[in-house]
């Protein structure tokens, strides 16, 4: 998926590349922060128990779903320059 990313963002935006790896990266720490407090088992280890609140969890919500709907809005755009 990092690829297609970093393709995705280069032709819609003109992003340097350093700039698409940074956006990539950000994603990827922010789906392991976000999922952490969903997988109690990782490689066989118990996670420790993490006090997440609703209000924590709507926050990680809303910022994926703003991700997901600017990745939506690219992809169309590309439909239709094509």
């Amino acid at each position: 998926m990092g690829k297609d990313l970093k393709t995705l963002l280069r032709k819609t935006t003109n992003l340097p590349e350093d700039k698409c790896q940074d956006f990539t990266i950000m994603l990827d720490k922010l789906y392991s922060l976000s999922s952490q407090s969903h997988h109690v088992v990782r490689n066989g280890e118990v996670n420790p128990i993490m006090n997440v609140n609703k209000e924590d969890a709507d926050f990680f919500y809303m910022i994926m779903l703003s991700i997901t709907q600017l990745l939506i809005k690219k992809i169309e755009y590309l439909k239709r320059k094509v």
